[in-house]
Protein backbone atom coordinates (compact mmCIF):
# COMPACT_ATOMS: atom_id res chain seq x y z
CA UNK A 1 0.00 0.00 0.00
CA UNK A 2 0.87 3.61 -0.31
CA UNK A 3 0.09 7.47 0.88
CA UNK A 4 -0.07 10.34 -1.19
CA UNK A 5 -0.30 13.83 0.11
CA UNK A 6 -2.34 16.27 -1.85
CA UNK A 7 -1.72 19.50 -1.54
CA UNK A 8 -4.56 21.74 -2.73
CA UNK A 9 -4.47 25.23 -3.98
CA UNK A 10 -5.63 27.64 -1.79
CA UNK A 11 -8.94 28.53 -4.22
CA UNK A 12 -10.35 26.08 -6.42
CA UNK A 13 -13.41 26.44 -8.82
CA UNK A 14 -14.81 23.37 -9.44
CA UNK A 15 -18.26 22.32 -9.78
CA UNK A 16 -19.88 19.11 -8.43
CA UNK A 17 -20.09 17.57 -12.03
CA UNK A 18 -16.03 17.89 -12.00
CA UNK A 19 -15.59 16.45 -9.46
CA UNK A 20 -18.07 13.65 -10.66
CA UNK A 21 -15.65 12.48 -13.05
CA UNK A 22 -12.94 13.03 -11.39
CA UNK A 23 -14.66 9.85 -9.33
CA UNK A 24 -15.82 8.15 -12.48
CA UNK A 25 -11.63 7.83 -13.16
CA UNK A 26 -11.37 6.64 -9.85
CA UNK A 27 -14.06 3.73 -10.56
CA UNK A 28 -12.62 2.89 -13.68
CA UNK A 29 -9.82 1.13 -12.16
CA UNK A 30 -12.40 -1.17 -11.40
CA UNK A 31 -12.06 -2.58 -14.62
CA UNK A 32 -8.30 -2.61 -15.05
CA UNK A 33 -8.09 -5.73 -12.84
CA UNK A 34 -6.05 -8.38 -13.78
CA UNK A 35 -7.70 -11.73 -14.29
CA UNK A 36 -7.02 -12.78 -10.72
CA UNK A 37 -8.44 -10.20 -9.01
CA UNK A 38 -11.46 -10.83 -11.32
CA UNK A 39 -11.76 -14.37 -10.86
CA UNK A 40 -11.59 -13.98 -6.76
CA UNK A 41 -14.35 -10.75 -6.88
CA UNK A 42 -11.42 -8.38 -5.55
CA UNK A 43 -11.75 -4.62 -6.54
CA UNK A 44 -9.60 -1.90 -5.71
CA UNK A 45 -10.29 0.39 -2.22
CA UNK A 46 -9.42 3.77 -1.59
CA UNK A 47 -8.74 5.39 2.09
CA UNK A 48 -10.00 9.35 1.21
CA UNK A 49 -8.49 10.91 4.62
CA UNK A 50 -8.40 14.16 6.06
CA UNK A 51 -6.02 14.10 9.16
CA UNK A 52 -5.77 17.54 11.53
CA UNK A 53 -2.96 17.99 14.28
CA UNK A 54 -1.64 20.91 15.99
CA UNK A 55 1.55 20.76 14.55
CA UNK A 56 1.40 19.93 10.77
CA UNK A 57 -2.08 21.23 10.71
CA UNK A 58 -5.04 20.21 7.86
CA UNK A 59 -3.06 17.28 5.41
CA UNK A 60 -5.38 15.65 2.62
CA UNK A 61 -4.26 11.76 2.76
CA UNK A 62 -5.10 8.95 -0.04
CA UNK A 63 -4.29 5.69 0.99
CA UNK A 64 -4.39 3.11 -1.91
CA UNK A 65 -2.58 0.18 -3.75
CA UNK A 66 0.92 0.81 -4.29
CA UNK A 67 0.76 -0.22 -8.33
CA UNK A 68 -2.29 2.43 -9.08
CA UNK A 69 -0.59 5.20 -7.26
CA UNK A 70 0.87 6.70 -10.81
CA UNK A 71 -2.18 6.69 -12.38
CA UNK A 72 -4.18 7.90 -9.28
CA UNK A 73 -1.88 10.84 -9.34
CA UNK A 74 -2.37 11.79 -13.07
CA UNK A 75 -6.07 12.02 -12.54
CA UNK A 76 -5.74 14.46 -9.52
CA UNK A 77 -3.31 16.94 -10.90
CA UNK A 78 -5.38 17.17 -14.35
CA UNK A 79 -8.75 17.69 -11.75
CA UNK A 80 -6.50 20.22 -9.79
CA UNK A 81 -3.31 21.11 -12.12
CA UNK A 82 -2.24 23.82 -9.15
CA UNK A 83 -2.66 21.17 -6.53
CA UNK A 84 1.09 19.01 -5.55
CA UNK A 85 0.41 15.45 -5.12
CA UNK A 86 3.07 13.24 -3.63
CA UNK A 87 3.65 9.88 -2.17
CA UNK A 88 4.60 9.80 1.21
CA UNK A 89 5.74 7.63 4.46
CA UNK A 90 2.79 7.31 7.64
CA UNK A 91 2.81 5.66 10.60
CA UNK A 92 0.09 3.63 11.12
CA UNK A 93 -2.19 5.10 14.21
CA UNK A 94 -4.86 3.79 17.13
CA UNK A 95 -7.50 5.86 17.56
CA UNK A 96 -9.08 6.22 20.67
CA UNK A 97 -12.35 6.63 19.66
CA UNK A 98 -14.43 6.07 16.60
CA UNK A 99 -17.82 7.36 15.14
CA UNK A 100 -19.30 5.80 12.20
CA UNK A 101 -21.73 7.95 9.88
CA UNK A 102 -24.40 6.41 7.56
CA UNK A 103 -26.84 7.37 5.27
CA UNK A 104 -30.48 7.60 5.97
CA UNK A 105 -31.87 7.53 2.55
CA UNK A 106 -31.65 5.45 -0.35
CA UNK A 107 -27.60 5.64 -2.18
CA UNK A 108 -29.08 7.25 -5.41
CA UNK A 109 -30.36 9.97 -3.39
CA UNK A 110 -27.91 13.00 -3.35
CA UNK A 111 -27.13 14.19 0.21
CA UNK A 112 -27.89 17.99 -0.68
CA UNK A 113 -29.09 20.40 -3.65
CA UNK A 114 -25.87 21.36 -6.19
CA UNK A 115 -27.29 24.55 -5.71
CA UNK A 116 -25.74 24.53 -1.99
CA UNK A 117 -22.33 24.11 -2.87
CA UNK A 118 -22.27 27.21 -5.12
CA UNK A 119 -23.15 29.30 -1.68
CA UNK A 120 -21.11 27.96 0.83
CA UNK A 121 -18.68 24.84 1.32
CA UNK A 122 -19.68 22.21 2.79
CA UNK A 123 -16.27 20.99 3.59
CA UNK A 124 -15.42 24.01 5.54
CA UNK A 125 -17.29 23.21 8.35
CA UNK A 126 -15.73 20.10 8.93
CA UNK A 127 -12.67 21.25 8.48
CA UNK A 128 -13.16 24.27 10.96
CA UNK A 129 -14.21 21.92 13.61
CA UNK A 130 -10.99 19.83 13.05
CA UNK A 131 -9.06 22.69 14.60
CA UNK A 132 -7.67 24.72 18.01
CA UNK A 133 -5.93 21.15 18.72
CA UNK A 134 -4.19 19.84 21.90
CA UNK A 135 -0.27 19.18 20.75
CA UNK A 136 -1.50 15.34 21.80
CA UNK A 137 -4.46 15.18 19.65
CA UNK A 138 -5.74 14.39 15.78
CA UNK A 139 -9.15 14.10 14.44
CA UNK A 140 -9.36 12.05 11.19
CA UNK A 141 -12.31 12.17 8.18
CA UNK A 142 -12.00 8.56 6.77
CA UNK A 143 -14.28 7.53 3.74
CA UNK A 144 -13.57 4.08 2.43
CA UNK A 145 -14.52 3.69 -0.95
CA UNK A 146 -14.15 0.58 -3.74
CA UNK A 147 -15.86 0.66 -7.17
CA UNK A 148 -18.52 -1.54 -7.67
CA UNK A 149 -20.81 -2.89 -10.28
CA UNK A 150 -24.56 -2.93 -9.15
CA UNK A 151 -27.28 -4.06 -11.15
CA UNK A 152 -29.90 -2.04 -9.11
CA UNK A 153 -27.77 1.22 -10.12
CA UNK A 154 -27.73 0.26 -13.86
CA UNK A 155 -32.02 0.24 -14.15
CA UNK A 156 -31.85 3.12 -11.96
CA UNK A 157 -30.02 5.04 -14.04
CA UNK A 158 -32.12 3.93 -17.46
CA UNK A 159 -34.72 5.31 -15.63
CA UNK A 160 -33.37 8.49 -14.72
CA UNK A 161 -31.99 8.80 -18.33
CA UNK A 162 -35.88 7.76 -18.94
CA UNK A 163 -36.91 11.26 -17.35
CA UNK A 164 -38.86 8.40 -14.72
CA UNK A 165 -40.04 8.92 -11.15
CA UNK A 166 -37.81 7.04 -8.94
CA UNK A 167 -38.56 8.76 -5.44
CA UNK A 168 -41.28 6.45 -4.93
CA UNK A 169 -39.05 3.00 -5.75
CA UNK A 170 -36.21 4.32 -3.99
CA UNK A 171 -38.20 4.44 -1.19
CA UNK A 172 -39.93 1.11 -1.33
CA UNK A 173 -39.10 -1.57 0.93
CA UNK A 174 -40.57 -4.06 -1.54
CA UNK A 175 -37.74 -2.63 -4.14
CA UNK A 176 -35.17 -2.22 -1.83
CA UNK A 177 -35.18 -6.08 -0.96
CA UNK A 178 -35.47 -6.58 -5.36
CA UNK A 179 -32.27 -4.61 -5.60
CA UNK A 180 -30.52 -6.84 -3.33
CA UNK A 181 -31.64 -9.67 -5.41
CA UNK A 182 -30.62 -7.79 -8.59
CA UNK A 183 -27.42 -7.35 -6.82
CA UNK A 184 -26.22 -10.60 -6.78
CA UNK A 185 -27.02 -11.61 -10.38
CA UNK A 186 -25.30 -8.51 -11.59
CA UNK A 187 -22.21 -9.65 -9.15
CA UNK A 188 -22.16 -13.16 -11.48
CA UNK A 189 -23.06 -12.19 -14.30
CA UNK A 190 -20.02 -9.20 -14.11
CA UNK A 191 -17.90 -11.68 -12.84
CA UNK A 192 -19.06 -14.08 -15.87
CA UNK A 193 -18.92 -11.06 -18.53
CA UNK A 194 -15.42 -10.12 -17.03
CA UNK A 195 -14.17 -13.88 -17.28
CA UNK A 196 -15.31 -14.14 -20.99
CA UNK A 197 -13.83 -10.74 -22.01
CA UNK A 198 -10.00 -11.80 -20.77
CA UNK A 199 -10.66 -15.42 -22.50
CA UNK A 200 -11.60 -13.30 -25.79
CA UNK A 201 -8.82 -10.73 -25.38
CA UNK A 202 -6.01 -13.94 -24.81
CA UNK A 203 -7.15 -15.77 -27.41
CA UNK A 204 -7.48 -12.80 -30.02
CA UNK A 205 -3.78 -11.87 -29.02
CA UNK A 206 -2.44 -15.21 -29.91
CA UNK A 207 -3.22 -14.61 -33.59
CA UNK A 208 -1.75 -11.33 -33.52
Amino acid sequence: MAWLEITPPSSIAKTPEATEQLFSVIHGTRAARSLKDKLLGRSPAYSFEIVSTRKEGIRYLLQLEKSRSKSIQKAITSYIPDSKVKEISRDDTTADRVIEFKENGHYVLPLTLTSVFEQHDPLGYVTGAMTHLSDDEQITLQLVATPVRMREAEILSHKILSNENILQQVSSKQFAGAGKILNVFGKASSGLTDLASEIYVGTTSGYT
